[in-house]
């Protein structure tokens, strides 16, 4: 089985952008976006080539009690949702991943995060 990988950018102080290639496992948070919303998500099965994976859309609520606030500090309570519906995620030539069929929406793995744009 070839791994599924991706490739994890993050900024370190004096050191600047810093690139890594990491494993997708099974179970991994992911987000996705429609626009400039994001969604969370969670891996749920990987392809033994290695370049498709499988993601179920996570639930999220807001976290009223830490202060969510939907124009200016929106802090989200994101929990697995098991009975989702499994969306198909390629990765793509130029090393991006997105939803299968579609070139607009991409997929990030390490974290489930939620933000929807108040300005639409």
């Amino acid at each position: 089985m070839t791994k599924a990988m991706y490739t994890h950018e993050e900024y370190v102080e004096g050191k600047g952008w810093i690139k890594e290639e990491r494993e997708i496992t099974v179970d991994m948070p992911c987000t996705f976006n429609v626009g400039s919303d994001l969604y969370p998500a969670h891996v749920s099965r990987i392809s033994e080539s290695g370049k498709s994976v499988w993601i179920k859309r996570a639930h999220f609520t807001a976290d009223k009690d830490n202060g969510h606030d939907y124009f200016g500090n929106q802090k989200w309570i994101v929990t697995p949702e098991p009975k989702s519906q499994e969306q198909r995620v390629t990765k793509r030539k130029n090393g991006k991943w997105k939803i299968a069929g579609n070139d607009y929406m991409g997929v990030g793995f390490g974290s489930a995060r939620a933000y929807q744009d108040p300005t639409y």
